[in-house]
């Protein structure tokens, strides 16, 4: 970390401390700091390493977000500008334009990677980059967890197993979310199917319980209760399959947030086929295609219109 960017980080820690009416003794026993490392890195003396950052943030309750949202500033918004957009096109499998985007973005100045919320962010999408361009499923695990440990470092155990029970607990921040979804997907690439599913409740619970900034609820819970309830599907949980499908639709509908209502309606009519509901399922999974062709997703209308003929021998049409 430069000199000028020491003296912007400790000046902000402090203004922080000073903010909530602490002495940096006090901040001492919240942390696990001592008051002389606390002062020198409020002088700019020394370069805090991001678990010292962190857990700094955590006595004084203030997210890393907010922290680098206002440490960096502009350069953090032109880096969010360019992610976001690397991401959008690996979300319509544009990996091959998402990749090229993702080396170019590496070569900007305010690609920071001193800065652990752009290192992380930088992580995930190297992981999107292996996981769905080159199918590189291992790198990209370890890659994920490299992310996931620079701003949740007690969410791995040692042989990597997600403490799902800590997940649960959790305010996410989206990155987060995204980063521990692609581990769920990894694990079940893996065979590890119940470690993948507990992950997937996790996220729901996290979002559902914890999350207070609804933009980022409207942004991932739409997914979460897709990837749970195609994990439950998997698990013949059928009945909370039904469930958290049902509970998905309810809140896309409120947030009008319809990117993955059609997979979350597709999912509550297999529910309900494996639960002798046929004909309720059949208008599940008819009022799910019929909106994907209204919305010119044909390729995926006749995927899922052949799946229920092929798997539950339901013609839809």
């Amino acid at each position: 970390m430069s000199d000028q960017n020491l003296n912007k980080t400790g000046n902000l820690l402090r203004q922080l401390r000073e903010d909530k009416n602490l002495t940096q003794k006090q901040l001492e026993e919240l942390s696990t700091y001592s008051e002389r490392t606390i002062s020198r890195i409020e002088l700019g003396r020394t370069n805090p390493t991001t678990v010292q950052i962190n857990a700094l943030l955590s006595a004084l309750g203030v997210s890393s977000n907010d922290f680098y949202d206002r440490l960096c500033g502009e350069d953090m918004q032109k880096f969010n500008n360019d992610y976001e957009e690397i991401l959008d096109l690996a979300s319509v499998n544009n990996h091959a334009s998402a990749s090229t985007k993702l080396d170019e973005l590496k070569t900007k100045d305010y690609c920071d990677t001193t800065n652990p919320i752009i290192k992380q962010a930088v992580l995930l999408c190297e992981a999107v980059r292996q996981t769905y361009l080159h199918e590189n499923y291992s790198t990209s695990f370890d890659i994920c967890c490299e992310a996931i440990q620079v701003t949740a470092p007690n969410i791995l155990s040692e042989d990597k197993t997600v403490n799902c029970e800590k997940v649960a607990t959790l305010s996410l921040s989206v990155n987060e979310f995204r980063i521990l979804n692609i581990i769920a997907n990894l694990n079940e690439k893996f065979g590890q199917q119940q470690q993948s599913l507990d992950i997937s409740n996790a996220l729901v619970v996290s979002i559902e319980s914890n999350v207070v900034d609804y933009s980022i609820k409207k942004k991932v819970l739409p997914l979460a209760y897709t990837n749970f309830a195609h994990r439950l599907l998997t698990d013949k949980s059928y009945s909370k399959a039904l469930d958290v499908a049902e509970r998905g639709l309810e809140f896309s509908r409120k947030v009008k947030e319809f990117r993955y209502f059609n997979g979350i309606m597709c999912h509550k009519g297999t529910a309900l086929y494996y639960m002798d509901d046929t004909e309720q399922a059949k208008i599940c999974l008819k009022q799910a295609y019929d909106s994907f062709i209204k919305h010119g997703d044909t390729e995926y209308a006749e995927i899922m219109r052949a799946s229920a003929k092929i798997q539950l021998g339901i013609d839809i049409c």
